[in-house]
């Protein structure tokens, strides 16, 4: 027969060697397997990459919020103790303000303190009976301002008393109700007014 002939006269590698199916099958397969390594090999050097990356950023924040968080230099604060050297010397006291003015200085250890203003204390009016005034107003410079209604006196005239007036300065006082009059006063001091004209004495 002819393929017995052909299949005698064909050369020994011919006769052993696999047929071309086979050989074209086992180069696709072989294709395939390298493909497939290959993107393994890709797959693992991109997570490496990524990896390496992340690895990177986290390195950074670290750094960077370790850094906020320590404190600075104006932020450190010393407990320790101040040394206070003696020099020997008694300490300057202020001296207080006495008569209208404020007056400012320092007196030596030597020096004898200055005696304090007097308090701020009543003032009271008396007048006639016949004299009908309601109050009297008493206005100071630094902005005292008070008030006292007149009452029926022992005496049998009126009598009026205003709280707290400063001794220290001379204060205006005002008739209010009657006839316009007015006078000088500070505190601690009872007067004895009479009108037209208007005259008031400290009562001793």
């Amino acid at each position: 027969m002819p393929q017995a002939a052909e299949s005698g006269n064909a050369s020994p590698f011919a006769r052993h060697a696999p047929a071309a199916e086979v050989l074209g099958a086992h180069a696709a397969s072989a294709r395939t397997q390298s493909l497939g390594v290959m993107a393994i090999v890709w797959g693992l050097a991109l997570i490496g990459g990524a990896a390496v990356v992340i690895t990177l950023i986290v390195g950074v924040g670290l750094f960077m919020a370790r850094g906020s968080l320590l404190p600075s230099a104006e932020d450190v604060v010393t407990d320790a103790p101040k040394h206070v050297t003696d020099t020997g010397f008694a300490k300057d006291v202020p001296l207080r303000a006495k008569g209208r003015g404020a007056r400012t200085g320092t007196r030596g250890a030597g020096d004898k303190p200055t005696v304090p203003a007097a308090a701020p204390g009543p003032v009271t009016v008396i007048v006639p009976k016949g004299v009908f005034f309601q109050s009297v107003e008493v206005s100071c410079p630094g902005g005292v301002r008070a008030r006292g209604a007149f009452s029926a006196d022992r005496g049998g005239g009126l009598r009026a008393t205003v709280r707290r007036v400063p001794s220290d300065r001379d204060c205006s006082l005002t008739f209010r109700g009657s006839i316009p009059a007015s006078t000088t006063v500070r505190g601690h001091q009872t007067l004895q007014c009479t009108f037209e004209p208007t005259v008031c004495r400290p009562q001793q």
